[in-house]
Order: C-alpha cells, then sequence, then structure tokens
C-alpha cells in the first residue's frame, strides 16, 4: 500500500478508483449481495467531504444543472437561501452524510433508487431537503470530485 504524495488529492482518487474496481468485481458477486449505493454513500467521504472540508474556498458558485453537475434543480426541493449553487449543495450534502441524516428509498423490485438528504440548522430547522436518484448522485459525486481535483493539481 503506497503511502499519499498529496494527501487529499490521493484520497479523493483512490476514492473514485475504488468505485471503478466495483464495477469490475460486481459482476461476478450474485445480484442479492450487490452493494453499490451502500458503496457510494461510504465513498461520500472520499468525494465530497474531503474535498468540501479541504479545499472549500474552491467550491463552485454556479447553479445546479443536470447538464453540468448531474442533478436536477428539482431534486432540491429546500435549500436555506433558496440559491440552488453547488457549493451550497456540496456543503449541505455534506453536512447530510457526516451526520447520518439521509434515508434510502427503493423501488418497487428493493433496490435503492434514491437517496433523501436532509439537514439542519443548530436550532432543529430544516435547512436543506433533497431526493437524489442514485443514478445522479453518482454522476453529481464524479463530476464534483473530478472538478475538484483539478483544482488540487492547479494548487501543486
Amino acid at each position: 500500500m503506497s503511502n499519499y504524495k498529496q494527501q487529499e488529492y490521493d484520497f479523493v482518487n483512490r476514492t473514485k478508483e475504488i468505485l471503478k474496481q466495483y464495477k469490475q468485481f460486481i459482476e461476478k458477486v450474485p445480484e442479492k449481495d450487490r452493494f453499490e449505493c451502500t458503496l457510494l454513500l461510504n465513498c461520500c467521504v472520499g468525494l465530497l467531504v474531503v474535498p468540501k472540508e479541504e479545499w472549500s474556498n474552491y467550491l463552485p458558485d454556479d447553479l445546479v444543472s443536470e447538464k453540468e453537475w448531474g442533478l436536477k434543480p428539482e431534486h432540491i426541493s429546500q435549500i436555506q437561501g433558496g440559491k440552488k449553487q453547488i457549493k451550497e449543495i456540496v456543503t449541505h450534502l455534506r453536512n447530510s452524510v457526516s451526520h447520518y441524516e439521509f434515508t434510502v428509498i427503493g423501488n418497487s423490485n428493493g433496490d435503492i433508487s434514491r437517496v433523501d438528504f436532509k439537514d439542519f440548522n443548530r436550532q432543529g430547522t430544516t435547512t436543506f431537503e433533497a431526493t437524489i436518484p442514485v443514478s445522479n448522485l453518482r454522476v453529481f459525486l464524479d463530476k464534483f470530485s473530478e472538478f475538484m481535483l483539478h483544482k488540487m493539481k492547479q494548487q501543486q
């Protein structure tokens, strides 16, 4: 196991590699034992939390769009301030994942099809709600982590 050269960059990049490796491995696993959504949510630490915590000055101001970021504005039903900017969404998703304020929702086949995320302020008032299909979440995490890896590489 090789050491990190630049810890944040390597951690994010290696997390992306774990997801790629899982795609190769999953075909050999019976369908009932496939846990790709659980892995994806666990990988939020590397793809979302680390970039947000360590490189927050580089979070994009872009408004959410499916074409650019993989998320539709309608996936976000509530956000404090009303602006559906990526930097705000990332902050709320980070809080939701870190404080275990998410719920997975299954479809009629029993597969996880979407994830409900929530965030709250210190007074307990809801500041963020989103229901994101797993496929969109996967695309968003990939696009966001690529964006952040690019920013990190520029700063080396």
